[in-house]
């Protein structure tokens, strides 16, 4: 360490000189301290080559002036933001809650912080979205597209923002891979049609999401592969689709339930919709196992 004087050779408290208003740098902790800079700002970044009683000191030095490191200098130092953006289509749906804490918890053991952005599925408000983080400088993102064509990916390959697809698949330009985080939506389609089968099932119907989306795609695909190779063809009347909301739950169940000969059983791609299907059908006295 290179100490230049103690504190009380100073004759001052820490920050009584400072003029009304002015932010306290790096160089005001450093002379309270009584330590050069560099010493003061490997303290504040926990860097091992500081005792422990030295960061100890500083921050407390650092904390009676006031003084907060400034994301923009340590930006310019390290060429990184250490901030990760997050882009979902709807931010209110339960199903994001543990993706959100998980995802931030991970970040802020890191050193990183979060930026979450939702589009309401709308694709321009996405692409302005994606360019605003961009312009922020973000490390990386997290994407879950509300539509897999939508240029965003070209974007931010562009701007050499690294992408992980979240939940939702998206059009990549040739010669790019991208990490994807989701489910395997067909395993889990076909799971569910043969549990129903196997019970003795024969007319199933399908409440599933928005076509634009690429889990609702994948979902419908296998439903009618597995009833071509169960039932011989797709009866097109036992599926539907909507946004993944109560009211296209609701909306479509009872569309369903409105067939001369209504499904015995309804596969929902998602738990609003689920929940939807669920109140119309208690209203109808329906028993749902």
């Amino acid at each position: 360490l290179v100490k230049k004087k103690q504190p009380s050779e100073m004759g001052k408290a820490p920050g009584q000189d400072l003029p009304l208003g002015r932010k306290p740098t790096i160089r005001d902790v450093a002379d309270a301290c009584g330590l050069a800079p560099s010493t003061v700002s490997n303290a504040l970044a926990d860097k091992a080559i500081v005792r422990p009683e030295t960061k100890k000191f500083v921050r407390e030095v650092a904390s009676s002036l006031g003084f907060r490191a400034s994301t923009m200098a340590k930006a310019l130092r390290t060429g990184k933001t250490f901030t990760i953006g997050m882009v979902v289509s709807d931010i209110t749906n339960p199903f994001y809650a543990e993706i959100f804490r998980g995802v931030e918890e991970t970040l802020s053991a890191a050193g990183y912080h979060l930026l979450l952005a939702n589009t309401d599925f709308d694709e321009a408000k996405q692409s302005l979205r994606v360019r605003h983080l961009v312009e922020r400088q973000i490390d990386g993102l997290i994407l879950s597209s509300c539509s897999p064509d939508t240029g965003d990916v070209e974007h931010l390959l562009g701007a050499d923002v690294p992408v992980v697809l979240l939940m939702r698949r998206h059009t990549v330009p040739a010669g790019h891979v991208l990490d994807f985080c989701g489910l395997d939506n067909r395993h889990g389609m076909d799971a569910a049609l043969r549990h129903l089968f196997e019970n003795g099932h024969r007319r199933i119907g399908l409440i599933n999401g928005p076509e634009t989306s690429s889990n609702s795609a994948e979902r419908l695909e296998e439903f009618r592969r597995f009833a071509v190779r169960h039932f011989g063809e797709v009866d097109p009347s036992l599926i539907t689709e909507g946004p993944y909301s109560l009211a296209s739950g609701q909306r479509n169940f009872m569309q369903l339930m409105s067939l001369d000969t209504p499904p015995s059983a309804i596969i929902c791609s998602q738990d609003e919709i689920a929940l939807g299907a669920m109140i119309k059908a208690e209203k109808l006295k329906l028993d749902v196992p």
